[in-house]
C-alpha cells in the first residue's frame, strides 16, 4: 500500500510559495541598501552584463525551508541535525557574502578559510549522525565484496567526510 507523503508535499508547497512571495521584497530591500554582488573585472563577459545583482538571497530560501519544515514535519533528532546543517552551511555563505559587501570586493572568505569552516561543520554533523544512528548502521557495504565491513567511529568520519 502506497501512503501519499502529504506532509512533504505541504512542506514543499509552503516553502516554494513563501519564497516566491518574500524574495521580491528581499531583493527590493537589498537594492535599496546597495547590497549587491561585486563582479570581478577579469571574469567572464556575461558576468559583466549583470552588475548590481543583489546577494544573500539564500537567506530567504533557508528561512522559508526551515519554517515550512517546522510547521509540517514531526520534529526528531535527524530533522534537527538536517536543519543545523542547512543553517550552518547557509551561515558560512552569509558570512562570505557579507564580507564581499563590506570590502566592496569580489572576494569574501578566503578559499582556505571557507574550506576549513565547511570541513569543521561537516565533521561536527557526522559526529552527531554517528551518535544518532543505531550501532547496526556503523558498517560500510563494499559492492565488489558483497559484504558490509565494520568501519567504526573514525571510518564513519573519513567515509562521511569524503562522501559529503
Amino acid at each position: 500500500m502506497f501512503l501519499f507523503p502529504y506532509r512533504s508535499v505541504l512542506c514543499l508547497i509552503c516553502a516554494f510559495v513563501s519564497s516566491l512571495c518574500l524574495m521580491p521584497l528581499w531583493i527590493r530591500y537589498l537594492k535599496n541598501k546597495h547590497y549587491h554582488q561585486i563582479i570581478r573585472d577579469n571574469g567572464p563577459r556575461t558576468h559583466l552584463e549583470k552588475p548590481h545583482t543583489p546577494t544573500t538571497g539564500g537567506l530567504i530560501i533557508i528561512l522559508c525551508i526551515s519554517l515550512s519544515v517546522l510547521l509540517f514535519a514531526p520534529l526528531n533528532a535527524y530533522l534537527i541535525l538536517l536543519l543545523l546543517a542547512l543553517w550552518g552551511f547557509g551561515l558560512i555563505g552569509l558570512v562570505d557574502d557579507t564580507l564581499k559587501i563590506k570590502k566592496q570586493h569580489s572576494t569574501g572568505l578566503y578559499a582556505k578559510s571557507k574550506y576549513i569552516f565547511l570541513s569543521l561543520l561537516s565533521l561536527l554533523l557526522l559526529v552527531g549522525l554517528y551518535y544518532l544512528l543505531p550501532h547496526s548502521h556503523h558498517f560500510q557495504f563494499i559492492p565488489f565484496l558483497h559484504q558490509a565491513l565494520p568501519i567504526g567511529f573514525i571510518g564513519t568520519l573519513i567515509f562521511g567526510y569524503f562522501a559529503l
